[in-house]
């Protein structure tokens, strides 16, 4: 029995890793009791795992696996650690980070400054290198998609042609049609000196001020002759006329700005379209006073700083023009007549930003009041421009003004736009309103010209009616 329990005994102490000091020597090295119950009472704790608490550091292991006690002064290592300072033994890794702190000291290992060195390699400047660095910028380029300007308010293109494309008119063209017209209804020349405004037809603004011709144009828009020369007589009834300066003998728009826009559409009235262009006239004139009041204070500005003002035309005009500009302003704050200065394109561009005026208004203030080239087309115009084969059937008038412009030589501008308006109210077959009778019976002198399947007229009647004009904006 004593010898069993011995070797029970012996071998828990084996797998406890106790040393042991004999067959009879307990956990803690004193002298088993021979008697039976201190046996017993070994064998059952045989089960139980008893340490005496030993002085030292413990690393723990990872996953809660416990750890190595690491006493001072025996070297001991974990594994971990182990291997980690045996594989930047053998690969000799360098920490970058103490690198970037010393990399300018004396101190530092040739592992490091070979790896400064490294970065700071020349750049290969080879042929094949310098040709795909091209070949990349260049697909990058075109991947980088151009910000296109910004459309013009009217789809203008000044100084060039949106059909660039066709070749009509050509000035041989333009000429012959001039002489053929001029034949039949009068040779046409501009005025050497602009009439004064008359007080009965409202026009197309041929008259020496440019507010007022702005002003009888918008008028004469989208209604009859008739109609608009009876708005005009209106004004002139209920607001009087100017008595002095460039406009003398012109509407009086002082007072008619000074009015309420309900007496406006009273004067006008029977010229048609009456609350509509009432309230046009009010806020244009409006704009005008606002815009001479901001224009002679930038150019009072640059008179004083020498830095140039941020207005339309500014750059165009001299010194003397800007001077007088001031002063006229100073006198009338309700005037246009800073146009003049202007170039074409700039004055267009000042003009059309005026409530109700539209290309066809500022073309003929530029033709007729301004006395320079500009090919205004109205409904008459443009009706023939497509018959001749000037433009493609499907332009519109303000695409037929930018063809027109670049194509049909100045000189013959004012004559043309004239007579292709006397020419469409007259004859039988270019009006658009006739009866059957009188186009089959009249005689076109540019008929071998046109090609009339391209304009597609009104139900004609069946006799002969005379009917107004029309004159529309596009």
């Amino acid at each position: 029995m004593s010898t069993r329990s011995a070797a029970k005994r012996e071998l828990e102490r084996t797998r406890l890793s106790i040393p042991s000091t004999g067959p009879f020597t307990s956990i803690d090295n004193k002298p088993a009791e021979p008697n039976a119950s201190r046996a017993k009472k070994q064998a059952s704790t045989k089960t139980k795992k008893i340490f005496e608490p030993i002085k030292g550091d413990w690393d723990v292991l990872p996953h809660g696996l416990g750890g190595a006690m690491n006493l001072e002064d025996d070297g001991f290592e974990d594994v971990k650690s182990a291997k980690k300072n045996l594989a930047m033994r053998n690969k000799k890794v360098v920490d970058t980070s103490q690198m970037v702190k010393h990399d300018e000291s004396e101190d530092v290992e040739p592992a490091r400054k070979k790896r400064v060195v490294s970065k700071t390699k020349a750049v290969d400047t080879s042929k094949q290198v310098v040709d795909k660095a091209n070949e990349l910028a260049t697909i990058t380029a075109k991947a980088v998609k151009e910000r296109k300007p910004k459309a013009h308010k009217y789809g203008l293109t000044p100084g060039k042609s949106p059909f660039p494309d066709h070749v009509m008119p050509t000035p041989d063209a333009c000429e012959e049609v001039n002489q053929i017209l001029s034949d039949l209804h009068g040779e046409v020349r501009q005025p050497a000196v602009i009439p004064p405004p008359s007080l009965a037809v409202a026009g197309c603004g041929e008259v020496p001020d440019a507010l007022d011709a702005i002003v009888r144009t918008y008028l004469s828009s989208n209604t009859s002759a008739n109609n608009s020369n009876l708005a005009l007589q209106g004004l002139i009834k209920a607001f009087g006329l100017r008595t002095s300066g460039r406009g003398e003998g012109s509407i009086n728009w002082e007072a008619v700005l000074a009015a309420d826009v309900k007496d406006v559409e009273t004067a006008i009235r029977s010229g048609g379209m009456a609350p509509k262009k009432s309230k046009s006239i009010k806020k244009l004139l409006e704009l005008v006073q606002e815009d001479n009041r901001v224009r002679r204070d930038a150019l009072v500005k640059e008179r004083e700083t020498g830095k140039e003002a941020d207005i339309t035309g500014a750059k165009h005009e001299t010194k003397e023009a800007k001077d007088r500009e001031i002063m006229k302003t100073n006198e009338n704050m309700l005037s246009m007549d800073h146009i003049f200065e202007m170039t074409t394109d700039d004055a267009m561009e000042e003009l059309i930003k005026l409530p109700g005026i539209a290309v066809k208004t500022a073309s003929c203030v530029i033709l007729f009041c301004m006395k320079r080239p500009s090919f205004a087309v109205d409904t008459h115009v443009l009706r023939h421009c497509k018959m001749l084969g000037w433009v493609p059937a499907s332009a519109t008038a303000n695409k037929t003004f930018s063809h027109c412009e670049v194509r049909v030589p100045d000189h013959l501008k004012y004559s043309l736009h004239q007579l292709f308006l006397k020419h469409g109210r007259t004859c039988g077959r270019c009006t658009m309103t006739g009866s059957w009778e009188e186009y089959n019976n009249t005689i076109c002198p540019i008929e071998h010209l046109v090609d009339r399947s391209i304009v597609v007229p009104k139900k004609r009647k069946q006799s002969t009616v005379k009917t107004s004009d029309s004159e529309s904006e596009e």
